[in-house]
């Protein structure tokens, strides 16, 4: 009895055993869980902690930048003078280089027959001459025209060389004025032109010479020439005194250019007079206004060279003025630079026997 009584004794107290264990698991996992998550919780803490420490030390950084004084904005710089360009023909398009930017040299032919001729003359030669526009009064827009030529030029007949001697003629001619070129499209130019001549004497001439025009627009110019005596000068062809002085004269013009740059000009008037000598034949009566006309053409090339010419006539042709020239024009600077400077190109081409006529007459 008693060992069965032992048994169960033994039995009921794994029973109790189990049951206990079973009580402190049911107790103990909810705690463990609890723990765990408490650990977790306990490393997110220290995680944002460490976060609001960071985010702490940017705030202090950002009030002490706050403290300093405030940057003040950057003073405006002066405008940067621009770097001088080179051209192709090696100047420099700014400083004392731009004076060159409208200066140009010429070569060409040239033919000639006046009153001055007596007649029996007429002449054919070589002509070479520089023009040059330099700026003045730039905020005017006002420029000076310096120009100077050389015609050197034999007889194409020869009645002078066999009664007189003379073979040739020399004339040095040269220009100085004003002009301006508005951006309203006024044009005008005036000047005084020297003649210096040697032929069948010595002579010294001068003229007054002003031309306006009005461009309606890019291509098109209509205005004035006039061409006023300023003094003459007294020679002698062999035994004959004679005195020489420029003819007074006004036309009208027409300037057009076309889309491939080719500039043309047309002009016609009136002359004041010229006489009629003949050194053979004897004189004939004065011709009293006598109609003028002629033409001038400038051909560009290429950015450095151009075509260009004039003729001019008084009528009646067998005792006026046959007169003209043409050869080319050579420019240092390039088209283009001249196309931002022509303000400052002339506006008078450098005077020549087509606008520089010359009358003769005997003195009694």
């Amino acid at each position: 009895m008693r060992i069965v009584e032992s048994v169960r004794w033994v039995q009921t107290g794994r029973r109790g055993l189990v049951a206990l264990a079973a009580i402190a698991l049911m107790i103990g996992l909810p705690t463990a869980i609890r723990a765990a998550d408490d650990a977790e919780v306990a490393v997110l803490r220290r995680q944002l902690a460490e976060k609001d420490r960071q985010i702490e030390g940017l705030k202090a950084q950002l009030a002490a930048r706050s403290d300093d004084p405030p940057v003040p904005p950057p003073e405006p710089q002066p405008a940067a003078v621009p770097v001088p360009m080179i051209s192709e023909a090696g100047k420099t398009d700014l400083g004392m280089s731009s004076l060159f930017d409208n200066f140009s040299l010429f070569a060409g032919l040239d033919g000639s027959k006046q009153p001055q001729d007596f007649g029996v003359n007429a002449l054919f030669g070589g002509r070479y001459h520089f023009d040059w526009g330099i700026p003045l009064l730039r905020e005017r827009g006002i420029g000076l025209q310096v120009g100077s030529a050389a015609n050197v030029s034999p007889n194409a007949v020869q009645v002078f060389e066999r009664i007189q001697g003379t073979k040739g003629r020399f004339q040095n001619f040269t220009t100085v004025g004003l002009f301006q070129r508005t951006d309203w499209g006024l044009n005008w130019g005036v000047g005084h032109d020297f003649l210096y001549e040697q032929y069948f004497d010595h002579f010294h001439l001068g003229q007054w010479r002003g031309r306006v025009g009005y461009e309606w627009d890019d291509r098109n110019e209509v205005g004035a020439n006039l061409m006023l005596r300023s003094f003459g000068a007294s020679g002698h062809f062999n035994k004959t005194d004679v005195t020489l002085h420029p003819i007074n004269m006004a036309t009208l013009f027409y300037r057009h250019t076309w889309t491939s740059g080719f500039g043309t000009t047309v002009w016609a008037g009136l002359a004041e007079r010229h006489n009629e000598p003949n050194a053979a034949l004897g004189d004939a009566g004065p011709v009293y206004h006598p109609f003028v006309y002629g033409a001038q053409v400038d051909a560009p090339l290429n950015d450095h060279i151009s075509f260009f010419g004039q003729a001019n006539f008084i009528t009646p042709p067998s005792t006026g003025t046959v007169d003209a020239f043409l050869g080319l024009v050579y420019h240092p600077v390039g088209r283009s630079t001249r196309e931002r400077s022509k303000a400052f190109r002339p506006v008078m081409a450098v005077a020549n026997n087509p606008t520089f006529a010359v009358d003769l007459g005997r003195r009694r």
